[in-house]
């Protein structure tokens, strides 16, 4: 699977991938925190392994359960240890702690002043079915149109450099 999704990469005008699969969110709706945090954890081992094929290009977001203060710590320490650049977890500072991804959704560009547009990372959800990827350019010209070309490169660019502390490359 990693294969697939890395082989296409240089076919796009992008050289990294952000990789969030949806299992992860049906693992919230188990009420036994010690299944859930058995899912949370098979996903991370899966997830590790996906990310091997292509490290410099592929980046994951590891996930917790956070069934408690102390569990969340060891989540966060392992997930830290297994290479992932990120980790996905409820706040209630939403604002200054919590990115959001959309694609396809010209509302969140014509709403930057009710949201934090720093916390903003565009997603073609490649190679998802309802992927925009062959026709992104197209789709982030329209909607992107009436942006600050700072905004928009903050948007579409250095806020996943930041938020996965890619470094500029």
């Amino acid at each position: 699977m990693a294969d697939d999704a890395v082989e296409p990469l240089p076919y796009k005008p992008i050289s990294a991938d952000s990789h969030v699969t949806e299992p992860p969110y049906l693992f919230t709706e188990y009420l036994d925190p010690r299944f859930r945090d058995a899912c949370f954890t098979a996903y991370n081992r899966w997830l590790s392994e996906f990310q091997s094929y292509a490290p410099s290009r592929l980046f994951g977001l590891g996930q917790t359960a956070v069934n408690s203060v102390e569990q969340a710590v060891r989540d966060l320490e392992r997930i830290k240890e297994m290479g992932f650049c990120g980790v996905m977890m409820p706040s209630d500072r939403v604002a200054e702690n919590v990115y959001f991804t959309f694609q396809d959704d010209i509302v969140a560009f014509n709403c930057l002043n009710m949201l934090n547009p720093k916390r903003l990372l565009w997603s073609n959800d490649f190679p998802h079915p309802d992927a925009t990827w062959r026709w992104s350019r197209q789709l982030l010209n329209y909607q992107t149109q009436n942006l600050d070309d700072g905004v928009r490169r903050d948007i579409l660019r250095d806020n996943a450099i930041g938020c996965y502390d890619l470094g500029a490359s």
